[in-house]
């Protein structure tokens, strides 16, 4: 059978996946949010610094939104086959700019939404992904969109889905959605000023979402992000959704850690 866990051999390690969404790491203009990938690596860093066996794998959107600003689109593509042209161009940027922040080396990982149903294809990621951590780099994971278009089909999918899966697959230890907003809040914060952010959110309890189906989240698509969080936790991993300009927004056990914890099942 298929080795599961990208860690199995080493039973000190634990694999925290961070969800990188296109409003995160991009600008309003669409350019690539360098700050904001520093600020993000150099919480990695430091964490690894303190236990060098806690290894970080990015998933980063923001392929579609690089790809628009090399073709000097202003507007986003509603058709699919205009989406995936825009992330066939964006997908190099996405994985350069990453490298441009960093002296660590940078890997990028192409995959599709039908490799978490072959063993060998499978086999093949946990491998690619051992090696990049060997090294020392920083895997950084997006749908291979010129052979798959499940996740640019979506509205508001932004990656969200595809984090899951592979926090799933690795067995991770946490799920961490960096979004544009701090967490969770009981009414869209971009609608009502008295909005209030859940600090914790028990396993089963209903997420508030705005009557007009936008997402308490802010950005919208909450069925996505939804249906995401639910299938992690119901695994036993919890998931936290936060900014990645918050203080420690990697290091969940920090008592200055702002955003919100979605508590996996048996918690």
């Amino acid at each position: 059978m298929a080795d599961r866990s990208v860690t199995s051999n080493s039973d000190n390690s634990e694999v925290t996946v961070v969800k990188v969404g296109t409003s995160a790491i991009t600008d309003h203009n669409g350019n690539f949010a360098r700050n904001v990938a520093r600020l993000i690596l150099r919480q990695i860093e430091a964490l690894q610094s303190h236990d060098p066996h806690h290894e970080f794998i990015i998933v980063s959107s923001g392929a579609i939104g690089l790809g628009m600003k090399k073709l000097g689109l202003t507007r986003f593509p509603e058709d699919t086959a205009e989406r995936q042209r825009c992330s066939l161009f964006g997908l190099y940027e996405l994985v350069h700019s990453w490298q441009e922040v960093t002296d660590r080396p940078v890997s990028g990982h192409w995959i599709t939404h039908d490799m978490f149903e072959s063993r060998q294809k499978l086999t093949n990621f946990h491998h690619g992904i051992k090696s990049c951590l060997a090294v020392g780099g920083i895997p950084v994971i997006n749908e291979n969109d010129g052979i798959s278009v499940e996740e640019i089909e979506r509205k508001f999918g932004d990656n969200d889905q595809l984090a899951a899966s592979i926090a799933v697959d690795l067995r991770a230890k946490r799920l961490i959605i960096l979004s544009n907003v701090p967490g969770l809040f009981n009414k869209n914060p971009e609608q009502h000023h008295d909005a209030v952010l859940i600090e914790e959110v028990e396993f089963g309890e209903e997420v508030p979402v705005d009557i007009d189906g936008k997402s308490a989240m802010g950005r919208g698509g909450m069925s996505a992000k939804k249906e995401a969080i639910e299938s992690v936790t119901a695994r036993g991993i919890p998931v936290y959704l936060t900014r990645p300009d918050s203080p420690n927004c990697l290091d969940v056990d920090a008592p200055d850690f702002s955003g919100t914890r979605f508590k996996a099942k048996g918690e």
